[in-house]
């Protein structure tokens, strides 16, 4: 059954509608190196991607189109895609989930195309909420996902009819080598300040349009940043916590653990378990 999103945006506090979030095989975020292929596939559920890693491609039965950084897809019930790495030599990382609406047993769909979502970073905390509010196991987790899959769809639509070029923001290239340049950097991570200026970019102009660009500002960034970095590495080695807490810049335990819950929404430890339940045949 296909429906407008707006009038979805409209039913989807009601009870009729069912909503569910599943991360069965999608663990969140996802990272894989170069050559990275999903293979053609077709789903039943929505494939919800915010690009965070490197630029992929989306391929479809009559296009391709490019997923920089930043970039917010949702692939709707059956449609055949597949996704690679765009470029030899990168590495895909990304926060990802599987959406699931139905009502009277028929399946309600964003559309029957793929919505893409460019220079849509705002979306990312967005993002970790639903997929936090996934693994809860907490008596009003039902009702908080719906809410937060709410905020999730209103932001992205606000995102796709304002259209680009809205206001002054960060462009692909500087994001990408934002991250590029904290990543080198491991286990030290620069201040907000040298973000800016490797810009070549005033500190108080910077921090007024990396806000706008990403949703955050630059020091709850890199926070976020450097955990979504461990979270990942968590999930590539057996490497101790503490051993990934120090490979991140983290000499505190204590810090990395607060800091990793607020982020992901586990301590490390319960998160990598909660991950690594998946069958690898099934990770894209």
């Amino acid at each position: 059954m296909q429906t407008s999103a707006p009038a979805l945006l409209r039913h989807i506090l009601q009870e009729s509608i069912e909503l569910s979030v599943s991360l069965v095989g999608f663990p969140s975020p996802l990272r894989q190196s170069w050559p990275w292929d999903t293979e053609w596939r077709r789903l039943e559920d929505h494939l919800v991607y915010l690009v965070l890693g490197d630029a992929c491609l989306l391929h479809l039965a009559e296009d391709t189109q490019r997923l920089e950084p930043g970039t917010w897809l949702c692939c709707p019930p059956g449609v055949g895609f597949r996704l690679t790495l765009a470029d030899e030599g990168g590495t895909a990382l990304i926060e990802r989930f599987r959406l699931r609406l139905r009502r009277d047993g028929a399946t309600l769909s964003l559309g029957p195309t793929p919505l893409v979502i460019p220079q849509a970073w705002a979306l990312g905390a967005a993002m970790t909420a639903v997929v936090q509010e996934a693994e809860s196991t907490a008596p009003d987790a039902p009702l908080r996902l719906r809410a937060h899959m709410l905020l999730l769809l209103s932001e992205a639509l606000r995102l796709a009819a304002q259209g680009p070029g809205s206001g002054t923001v960060l462009s692909p290239g500087q994001k990408a080598h934002l991250r590029l340049f904290v990543r080198r950097r491991l286990p030290h991570w620069p201040a907000p300040g040298d973000l800016a200026r490797e810009l070549g970019l005033s500190q108080d102009y910077f921090a007024r349009i990396f806000r706008r660009s990403m949703g955050l500002s630059p020091r709850a960034w890199l926070v976020d940043e450097r955990i979504r970095c461990a979270a990942a590495s968590l999930l590539e080695s057996d490497a101790p916590i503490g051993t990934v807490a120090a490979d991140h810049g983290y000499a505190d335990l204590t810090l990395f653990g607060r800091q990793f819950r607020a982020v992901m929404g586990a301590a490390p430890r319960q998160w990598r378990e909660q991950h690594r339940t998946y069958d690898a045949r099934e990770v894209g």
